[in-house]
């Protein structure tokens, strides 16, 4: 059995139990007794690659950097996007935040382990800055520079700027939130699909590991299951490499109208 704790440790009150196929109920039931008279929040879930919190943020990651490598958008704009939406900070922040080195290396592992899978895949922004030797925040550079004074401007060296685009073809902030949303309520759908929790422990990790306001079941739930689709299937239209196909629970529920809360005690 497995206990997964987030940093910082003494704050965060998530700790993802990891339970491997042989492992028996009651070690698991002890596990979770151990991590709550630590005053923790166990959230049991299988042993797959990224648990769940890992596996599900990718996308927070992932589809902004696809956004600013097409030339849609830019860092800053993604980032106050998402701000505006309830996320304390932006995808981009996160990753100056975390260390873009270990963004890229939990990105490339779940990528490998998913066996290439087109969803998980790395994007060369984050090689490029890594090999530029911008860290984030522990080293005063990232996708922003940093003094003492705190977050200083993007760093021009890899990413584009909307303003080179074709006024037709940049992203509102609008825009931005939705196919950030939808493939992140997608993970989560493809998650409980795979069995590696129910749609209500998912929420609960999510909100408590990455302090989201909001589960992104509940969230997908409440902007439409529908709408997440049709904004799934345009995407797709444009990019069919399977990176944007929606789960089929996802399709299900959005075309029944049912919910996947519905039945679950989990």
């Amino acid at each position: 059995v497995g206990l997964h704790f987030f940093n910082p440790v003494p704050v965060m009150a998530l700790v993802e139990v990891i339970a491997g196929p042989m492992t028996a109920e009651a070690v698991v039931d002890g596990v979770a007794f151990l991590a709550r008279s630590l005053g923790k929040t166990p959230v049991v879930a299988a042993d797959l690659p990224g648990f769940i919190v890992n596996r599900v943020a990718r996308p927070y990651y992932l589809e902004a950097l696809r956004i600013v490598g097409e030339g849609a958008s830019d860092v800053e704009s993604v980032d106050t996007a998402m701000r505006g939406i309830g996320f304390p900070m932006g995808p981009f922040e996160l990753i100056d935040a975390i260390g873009a080195d270990v963004n890229l290396a939990v990105s490339v592992s779940v990528h490998e382990q998913f066996f290439g899978e087109p969803r998980f895949r790395p994007h060369l922004i984050q090689r490029r800055l890594v090999d530029a030797g911008r860290l984030g925040r522990k080293v005063g550079a990232g996708f922003y520079d940093y003094a003492e004074g705190g977050r200083g401007a993007v760093w021009q060296g890899i990413t584009h700027r909307a303003s080179d685009a074709p006024a037709s073809e940049r992203l509102t902030l609008a825009q931005i939130e939705a196919r950030l949303l939808a493939t992140i309520v997608n993970e989560a759908a493809h998650a409980v699909s795979d069995g590696v929790a129910g749609p209500a422990a998912i929420d609960t990790a999510m909100r408590l590991g990455t302090n989201w306001p909001e589960g992104p079941l509940a969230w997908g739930e409440r902007i439409g299951l529908a709408s997440v689709v049709h904004t799934l299937d345009a995407l797709h239209s444009l990019v069919p490499d399977g990176r944007y196909a929606a789960s089929p629970l996802l399709r299900t529920l959005a075309t029944s109208g049912g919910s996947f809360f519905r039945d679950d005690g989990r």
